[in-house]
């Protein structure tokens, strides 16, 4: 329950074994909604400057809204846009005082929340390209000298880049590092049916216009999923190390697919073993 008017943050944690792409969807007509954070990562900006009631996710993803309604309404998570029968979610919206809930006023006060810019460690900070070059604006470390790792990853309901899971054979072994010069470019392939999960390191979107769904150019997120009907390309993600290494999963979220084989790891060489008691602290910036 919470106040007519009064702007609640909303976290939504999805757990669906199918993991197929569904639609969370509000009532634009009494409540607004402006993505606060994706998959545990705030945007580059927050929030969102668009508020919006349907938001396409995986069976997989988290998502941070900030939610403001004028009267009682409710969540719903329905497949292919439907949105009958009850919600998921019932939203109590109270009235307070003299208060009148009314959809002219709810629109006039559309985009009043102040934007602002979170800061982000090391691992976190933009590497789209601008102009040829990286983007120099959030992060001064970032030059034309960075460099790539190239990798990339097809998906199967049965195996990853046509290896089917194995516990003693990674896909490939990469070296730790995370210099600020240093990052990886991984292009991930037939991810509609097969939402790709990394473990450990957060990917930042960097196919222009995005990936569709909610993956917007630029943000991160740890699930990946491309619908086909949008083109063939595969989505492109960047990331940095962190300083953990060793073996590094990833999997198809869909829990059959998983099961029969659609998993796989990297080995990270010259890494840190996970353990919160030697996270090292690393310098922020906006």
């Amino acid at each position: 329950s919470f106040s007519a008017h009064q702007w609640v943050r909303l976290r939504v944690i999805i757990a669906d074994s199918t993991a197929k792409v569904r639609d969370l969807r509000l009532d634009p007509a009494v409540c607004q909604a402006h993505v606060l954070a994706y998959d545990g990562v705030w945007r580059s900006t927050v929030p969102a400057p668009q508020s919006r009631s349907v938001y396409s996710v995986t069976g997989a993803n988290r998502l941070d809204l900030a939610i403001r309604c004028n009267a009682s309404s409710g969540v719903w998570y329905a497949v292919d846009s439907i949105n009958e029968g009850e919600p998921l979610v019932q939203l109590n919206v109270t009235q307070q005082g003299d208060v009148v809930a009314s959809r002219s006023n709810h629109q006039a006060a559309e985009g009043s929340i102040e934007p602002w810019k979170p800061q982000r460690p090391l691992y976190l900070q933009s590497l789209l390209p601008r102009d040829g070059c990286y983007d120099t604006t959030p992060n001064p470390t970032i030059t034309t000298n960075s460099s790539a790792t190239h990798f990339n990853i097809t998906m199967t309901s049965v195996a990853l880049n046509g290896i089917s899971f194995s516990a003693a054979t990674p896909l490939t072994t990469f070296e730790m590092d995370y210099s600020p010069h240093s990052f990886h470019e991984w292009s991930i392939v037939n991810t509609s049916n097969h939402p790709f999960h990394l473990h450990t390191y957060w990917m930042q979107v960097v196919s222009p216009g995005g990936c569709g769904y909610i993956y917007e150019e630029g943000e991160w997120y740890d699930t990946i999923s491309k619908p086909t009907e949008m083109d063939d390309a595969p989505c492109v993600v960047r990331f940095r190390m962190n300083d953990i290494g060793g073996r590094i999963l990833m999997h198809c979220h869909t829990l059959g697919h998983e099961d029969a084989g659609t998993m796989g790891w990297v080995m990270v060489t010259g890494g840190q073993p996970p353990g919160l008691d030697r996270i090292e602290q690393e310098p922020i910036s906006s």
